[in-house]
């Protein structure tokens, strides 16, 4: 699934992930300000990828200049690149990625940190590839 909203915290906010989440989503504001995200969601009975996206992220595609359309577009690819990465993780070891949440606290954070690092690097890595 796709939302795409003006107001991104919002959106982010009232995503129906199909699961209770004691972790709220909210958008990233330490180093930028965040405007896209892939969630993982259940639906119907299946671990899904859902992308968030701020409105402001198409306004480039439409009369934006090249450099701008490029950060439109390596944006939209970097999200794909994580729904993709998502659905091979979940077909190689089902579960994945909500099973974090039945970790011991200590395994939690290192599996944690460990995927964040390696979902970052997939997912820049896919957009540049021809």
């Amino acid at each position: 699934g796709v939302t795409v909203g003006h107001d991104y915290e919002r959106a982010l906010a009232s995503l129906d992930r199909g699961f209770a989440s004691p972790v709220a989503l909210v958008p990233s504001n330490n180093d930028g300000v965040g405007v896209a995200m892939n969630v993982p969601v259940i639906r119907e009975g299946m671990v899904r990828s859902h992308l968030v996206l701020h409105a402001g992220i198409g306004y480039p595609l439409l009369c934006g200049e090249e450099e701008k359309i490029r950060v439109a577009v390596y944006t939209l690819a970097h999200e794909a690149a994580h729904v993709h990465d998502q659905a091979q993780c979940e077909q190689a070891i089902p579960g994945i990625a909500l099973n974090q949440l039945r970790m011991s606290a200590e395994d939690w954070y290192l599996f944690g940190a460990s995927c964040a690092c390696w979902d970052e690097y997939a997912a820049c890595r896919r957009p540049s590839r021809p």
